[in-house]
């Protein structure tokens, strides 16, 4: 991997400065390949497929800061959407706050399986190919368990919800996932 960056930017004197007050190339795990703590990869977070990154170019790319803000809106128009929706309902207040909460948290989630790579598929993959992943999802749901039914009124004046409104939230997750996945297949098509 040294050997490609060199070939790609040894020319240059602002990546030789780099190169020399930085220690050597160290591989770190499936997150991708560090060089003083900075990931060097693009698309290293849970596969394979790691390119060194120009140390000249901007850490967040414009399709990353473009996938940043889709996943914001999705989370933002889930959150408050179902808030609402539940509350026309006549659902309490306090589990649509809850329901609102666990919105935001499972596309998270969902997302986190997304952000294995800009462009390709987690199915492409291996859904769970990052144990790292894995493990995070299934604490982050014990969390949000812990959270809508052991400290709800105490701390958080959150209040349980039933399995119908866990279905509207994982519904909503479940959607971001699908959304995301269809931005990255029109990138491919696309060629960008």
């Amino acid at each position: 991997l040294e050997k490609k960056a060199d070939q790609k930017w040894g020319s240059q004197a602002d990546y030789e400065a780099y190169k020399k007050t930085t220690p050597g190339l160290i591989p770190n795990g499936d997150r991708g390949i560090l060089r003083n703590g900075t990931l060097l990869g693009d698309e290293g977070i849970c596969s394979d497929v790691t390119q060194p990154r120009n140390p000249q170019s901007p850490i967040l790319s414009g399709t990353l800061i473009w996938r940043i803000l889709l996943v914001s809106l999705i989370i933002l128009a889930g959150a408050f959407g179902l808030f609402e929706y539940e509350l026309s309902r006549g659902t309490l207040l306090a589990e649509a706050r809850t329901v609102a909460v666990n919105v935001v948290i499972f596309v998270e989630i969902f997302s986190l399986f997304n952000a294995c790579s800009l462009t390709r598929s987690p199915f492409q993959l291996g859904l769970f190919s990052n144990p790292w992943a894995v493990g995070s999802a299934i604490l982050m749901v014990l969390i949000q368990l812990l959270y809508t039914y052991a400290l709800y009124e105490t701390l958080f004046n959150s209040t349980p919800i039933s399995l119908a409104l866990w279905l509207d939230v994982l519904a909503i997750g479940l959607a971001a996932f699908i959304l995301v996945e269809v931005e990255k297949w029109l990138r491919r098509k696309v060629g960008c």
